[in-house]
C-alpha cells in the first residue's frame, strides 16, 4: 500500500463497512456493483485468487461457512472489497467480519495491504429468515436504509416492462395499499418489491387478452 508516512490508525482505523438495508429486489446490490464498475473495479470470480488492485468479490449467503471465512481472510489480507448479499439471512456470516471491518485479519494481525471495504446488503430483520446483527458489528458499520419505491416509481417500472399506463397505475396503488395493510395489522411477510416484480408477466397476459381499442380508450 502507498502509506509509508501513515500510521496504523490512519491506514486501518475508522469504519470500513457500509450496510444497505431495503426491500428484497429493490436494487441494493446492483447499485453498489454499478458504482464499483464505473470506478474501474474488477470482479473476482472463484476459483481465481482473492487478490489484485481495484478488485472486489461477492460473498453469497448460501456459500459454505469455510469458504466464506477463507474469502474474508484473503480479501482482508490483500485489500479486496467484499460484497455480501442477503447478509442477515444467515447466523454464521458476521462473527469473523468484525475483525475485517476493524482493519484486522482473522488472526488479529494487521493486513499486508490497506483498502478492504465491506458492502453489506440486508433486509429488515422482521422478514422471515432474517436475523439481527450483533452489536459489535453494528458499531463498525455505516448504516444506510433505502426507502421503498414510491407509487410514481412503481408505475415507471411497470411502463418500462411494457405495461400500459392505466393498468400500471392501478397495480402500483393496489400494491402500496397491501403493504400499508400488512404493516398496520402486522401481517407477515409484508409484500416486497420482489413480489411486485412477479406480477409483470401475469399483467402482460391479461393485457394480451384485452382488445387494443379498449386499452387505447383507457389511456
Amino acid at each position: 500500500y502507498h502509506g509509508d508516512n501513515m500510521n496504523d490508525q490512519q491506514l486501518f482505523g475508522g469504519q470500513s463497512g457500509l450496510a444497505f438495508e431495503g426491500d428484497p429486489g429493490i436494487g441494493k446490490t446492483e447499485m453498489v456493483l454499478a458504482k464499483l464498475v464505473a470506478r474501474g473495479y474488477r470482479e473476482i470470480r472463484l476459483p481465481a485468487p482473492v487478490s489484485g488492485e481495484k478488485t472486489f468479490i461477492r460473498v453469497s449467503a448460501n456459500m459454505p461457512k469455510a469458504e466464506k471465512d477463507r474469502i474474508k481472510a484473503d480479501a482482508t489480507k490483500n485489500g479486496v472489497i467484499m460484497l455480501f448479499d442477503e447478509f442477515n439471512s444467515t447466523h454464521d456470516i458476521d462473527d469473523p467480519l468484525v475483525n475485517c471491518i476493524s482493519g484486522k485479519r482473522l488472526n488479529g494481525l494487521r493486513p499486508t495491504q490497506a483498502g478492504t471495504i465491506s458492502f453489506i446488503m440486508q433486509n429488515d430483520k422482521s422478514l422471515p429468515g432474517r436475523c439481527a446483527l450483533n452489536s459489535e458489528l453494528v458499531e463498525q458499520l455505516a448504516q444506510n436504509k433505502l426507502a421503498p419505491y414510491s407509487c410514481a416509481e412503481l408505475v415507471m417500472f411497470l411502463k418500462w416492462r411494457g405495461i400500459d399506463g392505466a393498468m400500471a397505475k392501478v397495480t402500483a396503488e393496489a400494491f402500496i395499499a397491501h403493504v400499508a395493510y400488512a404493516k398496520e395489522f402486522q401481517v407477515t411477510p409484508v409484500p416486497s418489491f420482489r413480489n411486485f416484480e412477479r406480477c409483470v408477466e401475469p399483467l402482460k397476459k391479461i393485457m394480451s387478452e384485452i382488445p387494443q381499442e379498449e386499452v387505447a380508450a383507457k389511456n
